[in-house]
């Protein structure tokens, strides 16, 4: 539940409204979401932080076209993500050099992209495969992400400077 708030990435949306967003799912009669809420276990009604859901009806999912439109969204922003990724490489391996920032064509594409989606350390998270502690993994997503930042701001500095020049 936590996972699914954080990847959420929105301050206004906490792990209670997540939760109440899910009952419905978890009740009798609609069970698309385990654990299920059992009528007689005043335990069940509330999910916790640490709460891992199950989606119980995989036939069902086979068939919504959004939840497809959103893994196809999904894999397609994560590969956006390898490509600014190899990018940013490139130039925190040579450090930081101007000579390895992002062009106009590019650093547009990256920035609608990163505007678009709003990437967080905890999107970053849940595809790092990685055999380090997971608060070692949160830690290297959030340096990348704020890599991440740095890369697009000076790239886009460096452009406003080669304009300045030009004119």
């Amino acid at each position: 539940l936590t996972e699914i708030t954080n990847i959420i990435n929105d301050d206004k949306i906490t792990v209670n409204d997540v939760n109440a967003v899910l009952q419905i799912f978890r009740e009798q009669g609609n069970t698309f979401l385990q654990p299920f809420v059992e009528a007689d276990k005043l335990e069940t009604q509330n999910l916790q932080p640490e709460t891992v859901l199950d989606i119980t009806h995989e036939s069902l999912i086979r068939n919504w076209t959004v939840l497809n439109d959103w893994a196809q969204d999904e894999n397609e922003n994560y590969t956006v993500w390898l490509e600014i990724e190899k990018q940013l490489n490139r130039w925190l391996n040579n450090q930081e050099s101007a000579n390895f920032l992002l062009v106009q064509g590019p650093l547009s594409y990256f920035e609608e992209w990163k505007m678009r989606i709003l990437p967080s350390k905890y999107w970053l998270l849940k595809y790092d495969d990685s055999r380090i502690e997971s608060s070692e993994k949160l830690i290297s997503a959030g340096n990348k992400i704020e890599a991440l930042n740095k890369f697009i701001a000076q790239s886009r500095n460096a452009i406003k400077r080669k304009r300045r020049v030009l004119i």
